[in-house]
């Protein structure tokens, strides 16, 4: 009887050892097919990303040497307001391409975990002023209307990196899809608990399916501005994961024809 009662003992821990083997099995399965399809989506992604920006670099780089070009085999020939022309509009395509390579190497550190906010006291008025001032020339070159209000010496606790990076994609985005004669705004409200940015454009805006992919982290689409401006569509993707490593909320309207607006809610204390 107790030979009997072993056997069965043995028999089901045999049948619990084999079981738990083929869960264990089952779940490394499970796994190693979800990360080769993470891996596919990633490589997709990479080669897609690639594409994009090869694409949005190269060609500014032909309209810098082509304007370069002219002004040295023209100089003697060419007037002051021509020259002054070629340069600006060199300022506007390197100002465009600057912006492109800021974005990719905050795109990558983010995926990669490397940002984490550090938080501190930041003067906002001073660091919006900052990105204000980024962008005066290309609402000139587009004739723009480029207007900020905001409290004098506003301090809020919060990593200042983070925050010049939502504002100068805001900003660069807002211009970008603003046609020429239009209007863009930025403003900061301080309340008891928080702290609101809006940034408003009059521009062509976006419809809902347009908003969806471009928000999200791993959708990349090529996209072209009023005056032809080139772009990735990384900016507002940005701007969304910042806004919420920030522990803010952010809110988006927007209609085609009409233009788009920003709302976000900092918490006054991060």
């Amino acid at each position: 009887m107790a030979n009997k009662e072993q056997e069965t003992t043995y028999l089901y821990l045999i049948i619990i050892v084999v079981a738990g083997l083929f869960v264990f099995v089952f779940y490394a399965y499970r796994q190693k097919r979800k990360l080769n399809h993470e891996l596919r989506e990633i490589n997709q992604f990479k080669d897609k990303l690639f594409r994009v920006i090869a694409h949005d670099l190269k060609n500014p780089f032909f309209v810098v040497l082509g304007y370069s070009e002219m002004l040295l085999d023209d100089f003697d020939t060419l007037t002051d307001d021509e020259k002054l022309n070629f340069i600006n509009n060199i300022k506007h395509v390197t100002l465009n391409n600057y912006q492109l390579l800021e974005n990719l190497l905050e795109w990558s550190q983010s995926n990669l975990k490397i940002i984490q906010p550090k938080y501190e006291t930041v003067n906002i008025s001073a660091i919006t002023q900052k990105a204000i001032d980024l962008f005066k020339h290309s609402a000139k070159m587009k004739t723009i209307e480029l207007t900020m209000d905001m409290p004098k010496d506003l301090m809020m606790n919060t990593d200042q990196n983070l925050i010049y990076s939502i504002l100068r994609n805001l900003l660069g985005n807002a211009l970008k899809f603003t046609n020429k004669e239009g209007k863009v705004s930025l403003k900061w409200i301080e309340k008891s608990d928080s702290i609101h940015l809006e940034v408003e454009d009059n521009g062509i805006g976006m419809n809902p399916l347009t908003l969806e992919k471009i928000l999200g982290n791993r959708n990349i689409n090529r996209t072209k501005g009023t005056d032809g401006e080139g772009g990735s569509g990384i900016g507002l993707s940005l701007v969304y994961e910042f806004v919420h490593k920030l522990n803010g909320e952010i809110a988006i309207s927007s209609s085609e024809e009409t233009g788009t607006k920003f709302s976000i809610v900092f918490p006054k204390i991060g």
